[in-house]
């Protein structure tokens, strides 16, 4: 899966005081031990998402691959695209815990129900 962003939406990743949009999406397979992310043993796959910050700066986050991950990216990025969002903002969900993030989304045009008083 590559370059997931597209199509009028698009990944922002917020971690501490830092924000990127993601403009790729990897999925690697980790060949050996030099490989950065510890919690993947050999053989198994990890994500890698690039994208930019603010001032235009190149960024990378690594993790760990889940077939959740990807199927919770994929509903949200529909979902988000049906209610005429522009952003998955992607933020830490306990500051404790490497592996928790959420994925957030706003509809942009929420029709309001009319109120009728009879």
């Amino acid at each position: 899966m590559d370059a997931f962003v597209g199509n009028g939406v698009h990944l922002t990743i917020r971690d501490g005081g830092s924000r990127f949009t993601v403009h790729t999406i990897q999925i690697i397979e980790k060949t050996g031990e030099s490989c950065p992310v510890k919690q993947v043993e050999v053989g198994d796959r990890f994500l890698r998402l690039l994208g930019t910050n603010e001032n235009n700066r190149e960024a990378a986050i690594v993790c760990n691959w889940s077939e959740q991950l990807l199927q919770n990216l994929l509903e949200n990025y529909t979902n988000a695209k049906e209610a005429g969002s522009s952003e998955i903002l992607m933020v830490k969900g306990d500051p404790d815990n490497p592996d928790n993030w959420l994925l957030l989304w706003k509809p942009e045009h929420q029709k309001k129900d009319t109120s009728y008083i009879s």
